[in-house]
């Protein structure tokens, strides 16, 4: 067996432990310190190693997020005695000792270097303007500036400062040279004894936005563990808020370190971290999986009141979401044309039903009969509007609702299909319904599988019934008094008369005052491609309001931010041909969007955000006093003075 030099042995074992190695090894007991790979002046690597009586010593990498330390011993065909086994063991003590020394001595100075950095950096506002925090959407909460740098301290549970983070206008990140990384942490100070622990500045800044409570920046997912051992010398309530990495390695990290601290752990639900997640859905939505998170089944009291937040609706005053809502009428009086109109708009993705706001979304219109006439009725929206929504699914048939059997099949096949309905329609109830709608206790079965669906999908469901036959009996649904009690929102339909249109009339509203009655007509439109037995042309018709639709006009907002949402519209109008229409400025939407993605670099999601007029501080809703819409595909500027300075460009 042929043994390899001792210098050569202490090179592979620095190469085996994934630490490249220094060309030559000094086996002369003092600390050396190689590049490990890395450029620069800054040596990362380090090694200590002694010739007598056996080769030995150990060496490392003390980068803030590979410290590590390795013994090492040489190979050799030597019977080593007693004595040189114990004088070998206390070499290598030494060397360990000499290491730690050393790597002391560089944190002390490092923390030295830091605070002297920290005190003469620029103390910067929270809504100070750097690339980063632009990019990012948040704040710059007790952070400061040097040299066009963000600097983050990193402190010790003393709260004193031990390094410092670096963050560049593109992102980049690194940590003081020689700085002790290790359960160093960054506090954003909130109030409330829940503190909230996650990996990086802009992911904490955004948790902090989103709830108040305090939140400790652990730079990185391998530090958890020990921040979270500093932090509970601070506070005893923590809630670690792991990243959802596509490797897991956040999600593996943030669940030992709860498990070994007995922490609650949140994931962000989708890839990315709580800073994507809000950029994506809003700080609302952030706080409200936060705080979901933190008490699953009941709030205190201060919570409670906290989380106030406005009713949130399907159609606007109309339809809300998770509700249970009813629309009754006589035969023959227009309530599936409504429905359907309600039910295809919400599919569409269309920003306003008349001039009621939307959230749109997956529909599943359950038909229990009449599916000739529907099928038409579908059509004649698809062909008036020019549209034919993807997100709408109907079934061939009735199901018996009120059976545990009926509910499964509901369910199951909407798991098949992977739908998840925001609006369920059932047209009509007594085609879901085995038993008697008269009685209180049958009743009730429907109304409970209907709040099984709700539940379950977090939706809306809409039942279309009928009236009785009495005259006095026309404004509410027929049947068990029971309906009209579990009902969020309750509609009957008034057929035209001599004289009155055809009204939408609000019997009830749960949750909210009641809407104004909807006065609508009947259009009726010759379908094409269909044509009856005899070969003859085929009618049907669709719902449009009377009179022209007036947008609502959105909250107040900072001039400063409609000044830039403008500035977007006028410039996408410019670079897309600076079209009239009417006599008006006129944008597509399409146009718009390309000009938000390609010439300002927006992803895609986020600009079809701000196309949205429901989105608060998208730039369409900050627009609404100034445009009108040509149906969902363009806008006119209707602001006489800003058309005259467009005008006078050309």
């Amino acid at each position: 067996m042929i043994i390899e030099s001792f210098e050569q042995q202490a090179i592979n074992a620095i190469r085996d432990a994934g630490i490249i190695p220094p060309e030559e090894i000094a086996f002369d007991g003092l600390i050396h310190r190689f590049n490990a790979g890395k450029n620069g002046g800054d040596k990362p690597g380090w090694y200590v190693f002694y010739q007598y009586p056996i080769p030995a010593g150990a060496f490392g990498d003390w980068r803030e997020t590979h410290e590590s330390t390795h013994i090492w011993c040489a190979k050799s065909d030597k019977e080593y005695t007693a004595v040189e086994l114990t004088e070998f063991r206390e070499k290598q003590k030494l060397a360990i000792a000499l290491r730690e020394k050393e790597s002391l001595d560089k944190h002390e100075d490092a923390a030295k270097t830091a605070k002297e950095i920290w005190d003469s950096a620029a103390i910067i506002p929270d809504y100070f303007y750097h690339p980063y925090l632009k990019n990012k959407d948040v704040g710059a909460h007790d952070i400061r500036l040097i040299g066009g740098r963000l600097v983050i301290p990193v402190f010790t549970p003393e709260l004193a400062i031990k390094s410092l983070q670096y963050i560049n206008d593109d992102g980049s990140k690194r940590f003081l040279s020689g700085g002790e990384f290790k359960g160093g942490f960054f506090i954003i100070d909130g109030e409330g004894k829940d503190a909230f622990i996650c990996e990086g500045y802009a992911t904490g800044a955004s948790i902090f936005e989103a709830t108040g409570k305090p939140v400790f920046v652990a730079f990185s997912a391998s530090n958890l563990d020990a921040v979270i051992a500093n932090v509970k010398k601070l506070t005893t309530s923590i809630i670690i808020v792991a990243d959802n990495d596509q490797n897991q390695t956040g999600q593996k990290a943030a669940n030992a370190a709860g498990e070994k601290h007995k922490c609650k752990v949140i994931v962000i639900p989708e890839l990315g971290d709580a800073n994507d997640y809000k950029k994506n859905y809003g700080k609302t939505a952030l706080r409200d999986l936060l705080i979901k998170k933190i008490y699953d089944w009941i709030l205190p009291l201060d919570l409670f009141l906290q989380n106030q937040k406005a009713i949130p609706w399907l159609i606007e005053g109309v339809i809300p979401q998770q509700g249970l809502v009813m629309l009754h009428g006589p035969s023959g009086s227009g309530k599936t044309f409504a429905v359907v109109d309600w039910a295809l708009t919400i599919a569409m993705g269309c920003d306003f039903w008349h001039d009621k706001r939307l959230t749109n979304g997956k529909v599943a219109y359950l038909a229990g009969e009449g599916h000739t006439g529907l099928r038409m009725r579908f059509a004649a929206w698809c062909q008036f509007h020019n549209k034919q929504p993807k997100n709408l699914w109907v079934s061939s048939s009735g199901c018996d609702l009120d059976t545990p059997e009926g509910l499964k099949k509901v369910i199951d096949t909407f798991s098949n299909l992977d739908i998840k309905p925001a609006l369920i329609v059932i047209d009509t109830l007594h085609r879901f319904m085995t038993r008697d709608e008269n009685s209180a206790k049958d009743s009730k079965l429907l109304i409970d599988a209907c709040g099984k669906l709700i539940d379950q999908y977090s939706c809306s469901v809409l039942l279309v019934h009928h009236t009785g036959h009495n005259q006095l009996s026309q404004e509410r649904g027929r049947g068990s008094s029971a309906w009209r009690a579990a009902l969020d929102v309750e509609f009957s339909i008034q057929p035209e008369s001599e004289g009155a249109p055809l009204q939408i009339i609000q019997r009830k509203n749960k949750d909210a005052d009641l809407c104004e009655s909807i006065e609508v007509k009947l259009e009726v439109i010759t379908l094409e491609g269909f044509k009856n037995i005899y070969g003859e042309i085929t009618t049907s018709a669709v719902l449009v309001p009377i009179g022209p639709v007036k947008l609502p006009a959105p909250a107040p907002k900072n001039n400063h931010k409609i000044e830039k949402a403008y500035t977007s519209w006028a410039n996408s109008w410019r670079y897309s041909g600076r079209v009239w229409r009417d006599g008006k400025p006129y944008l597509s939407r399409m146009e718009f969007k390309k000009y938000l993605t390609e010439h300002l670099g927006m992803a895609e999601r986020t600009a079809d955000n701000h196309l949205r007029p429901t989105r608060e501080d998208g730039y369409i809703c900050l627009l609404i006093p100034y445009l009108s819409m040509q149906g969902n595909e363009g806008w006119y500027l209707d602001d006489q003075v800003r058309a005259s300075a467009l005008k006078l460009e050309e």
